[in-house]
């Protein structure tokens, strides 16, 4: 399996009335072609990477699939240190060639971090 390269883009940096940072909001896409998007896995080690900085409560993950949309890939009340594909029930009622190209794919994944637990 191939590792697919991210790219970030910083979307919004939210503070407090004190200066300090309350929310980070990033998208990020496949660095070398964006147009074939992020795999599921990729995702998966970037979420894993965010966990050594972040509690999992304050991260939200939410894709876009390749055929438009939007999944919610991590909620903030899923805890686990792995994901897992949130986007089965999407993909559920649509033919199974389409199920096999798209399922897992993302065209890209924003990702809101809520700054308020210390790791």
């Amino acid at each position: 399996m191939s590792h697919q390269k991210v790219h970030e883009e910083i979307l919004d940096l939210i503070e407090n009335s004190r200066g300090e940072l309350m929310t980070q909001i990033m998208k990020i896409t496949n660095e070398k072609n964006p147009k074939l998007g992020l795999k599921f896995a990729t995702v998966n080690k970037y979420y894993q990477e965010l966990l050594k900085f972040y509690d999992p409560k304050d991260i939200l993950i939410i894709g876009v699939p390749l055929d438009g949309g939007f999944v919610t890939i991590k909620a903030q009340n899923y805890a686990s240190d792995n994901l897992k594909h949130a986007d089965e029930n999407y993909y559920s009622s649509k033919p199974k060639e389409v199920i096999d190209r798209l399922q897992g794919v993302y065209y890209s994944v924003t990702v809101t971090i809520m700054i308020t637990r210390k790791k």
